[in-house]
């Protein structure tokens, strides 16, 4: 192959590859409008510990749901997408999905008051029973996005999720506001699942009890270490606020804890959205062989990650602002904690570049022994800061730990592939952050404004990134034209 068929192969790669995490992001990233809408009616609806109640039972059902999703998630993935025939490892799959979910409603519903009486909540027990209807129905649904993903089906993927967090957050209000309360909120989250689940098997046929001829034991040698490393990622995300709660917090604490976490969650919907599009894209060029394709995917990759780290220092700069905004006076104390929890959750969107690297590359052991340890020496840390500092120490915990996992499974892809950040975009980067953070700080607004400083201060860390060439205009391209088209392409 030719110097110009191989530069044409990689732009068509790498197009396509951020085509898809574009029109991905802006469907998840449907959860800014509509989660702020949920978020702040439940605050407002419910008040401080209803509302901490009920971001503990999300925060539990979402855990175990997220971790059972990724048993096979990047698993199936690579395999699908290196199949020329994905519907045998497809069926498999969707089987797989439908026993252990089906275990984990069961085992929830045994111990749920168990849970309850741990984390001194006597609420928690019938309402964690309720939400556990929701696994099975978001398990299903997840698993055949992952196959979407597989194929290449990066549009129809963003359309499932763009359905889904409008009927969610039309379902919650109007359910709370007849007056269900959290059950109503819980109901909503159940039935805007099912939608999804209806919706995402029109496009994806698989038959869930068919016979198959793909043999679930061509899965387990990724299966296990990918399991216990997106498992335990999961849990480091949320074991901050369960010991919050546990080591002495309030209700009301954990109400304003889940709010920090909240606004904090851009990045990580940046990091779901676009690491399985770059393990899908990422194995198949590994596939051919094409070294400059895979150079430019993971290059462009950590590029992307690093540039997060101006908008985490824009929100941190008008924190205070913004939740005040959004939730009121009554949750002041989100805004110190938000400050603190929104750089590490970029951390997060590097470990998740990097596992998806290290899985495509087949060394699906690496991300779990780098870090993997992350979760029990937070938890060592954890016990050891929170009685004493409260809720800002168990925001730094996370912080510096989610930056020590980066560093840690970044090490790895250069030690395999020999390619790490740019030194320039690295540089850029903490130059525009600390012009981004002073400049949101100088500017004391309040109400609407803040919006608007906000979309400035945006737009002057995008220019700066045009201006200074961190942006190719191929890369522009496919950022207008993923926005352009939306989800609302999201039927071919």
């Amino acid at each position: 192959m030719s110097n110009h068929d191989h530069d044409k192969e990689r732009s068509k790669s790498t197009h396509h590859m951020l085509d898809g995490a574009i029109r991905v992001f802006l469907a998840e990233s449907l959860l800014i409008p509509t989660g702020l809408i949920t978020t702040i009616f439940l605050t407002r609806s419910l008040g401080p510990e209803s509302y901490g109640i009920y971001g503990l039972v999300v925060s539990i059902v979402i855990w175990i749901e997220y971790s059972i999703c990724q048993i096979f998630g990047g698993t199936s993935i690579k395999f699908i997408g290196e199949a020329e025939h994905w519907e045998p490892i497809a069926t498999t799959v969707l089987k797989l999905y439908l026993l252990v979910s089906a275990a984990a409603v069961a085992a929830l519903w045994i111990f749920s008051n168990e849970i309850a009486g741990l984390l001194d909540a006597p609420r928690l027990g019938s309402y964690l029973s309720l939400m556990a209807i929701d696994i099975p129905i978001f398990v299903l649904s997840t698993a055949h996005r992952q196959i979407l993903i597989g194929i290449g089906k990066f549009k129809e993927r963003a359309f499932t999720s763009s359905v889904r967090w409008i009927s969610r957050m039309v379902l919650i209000v109007i359910l709370v506001s007849i007056g269900l309360s959290v059950e109503g909120a819980i109901i909503g989250i159940i039935i805007s699942s099912l939608i999804e689940l209806i919706i995402v098997r029109s496009y994806v046929r698989a038959p869930i009890f068919g016979h198959s001829s793909f043999q679930a034991g061509r899965l387990w040698g990724y299966v296990t270490p990918l399991f216990l490393f997106a498992a335990g990622m999961r849990l480091f995300d949320k074991l901050d606020l369960l010991l919050v709660k546990a080591l002495g917090g309030t209700a009301e604490q954990a109400g304003i804890y889940v709010a920090a976490q909240n606004l904090a969650i851009i990045p990580g919907l940046f990091a779901l959205s676009y690491t399985p599009l770059l393990l899908s894209t990422l194995t198949r060029a590994i596939g051919t062989g094409n070294r400059e394709t895979i150079t430019h995917l993971i290059t462009t990759s950590h590029r992307i990650a690093v540039l997060l780290i101006p908008f985490a220092a824009m929100t941190a700069g008008c924190s205070h602002e913004l939740v005040r905004l959004i939730f009121g006076d009554e949750y002041g104390g989100t805004a110190q904690i938000l400050s603190v929890l929104i750089f590490g959750s970029v951390a997060t969107v590097l470990i998740s570049v990097n596992y998806a690297v290290l899985t495509a590359s087949g060394k699906p052991g690496l991300p779990l022994l780098l870090a993997g340890p992350i979760v029990p020496v937070s938890i060592l840390f954890y016990f050891l800061v929170i009685p004493r500092f409260g809720m800002i120490g168990a925001s730094s915990v996370y912080t510096f730990l989610a930056w020590a996992g980066a560093i840690a499974t970044l090490s790895a892809v250069y030690y395999l592939w020999r390619i790490h950040p740019p030194a320039r975009t690295l540089l850029r980067s903490i130059i525009i952050s600390s012009a981004a953070y002073y400049a949101v700080r100088l500017w004391d607004t309040q109400g609407i404004f803040v919006v608007v400083k906000i979309i400035l201060a945006s737009t002057g860390i995008i220019t700066f990134c045009v201006v200074t060439g961190e942006f190719t205009i191929r890369e522009l391209r496919a950022l207008f034209s993923g926005m352009f088209y939306g989800t609302a392409g999201g039927r071919n």
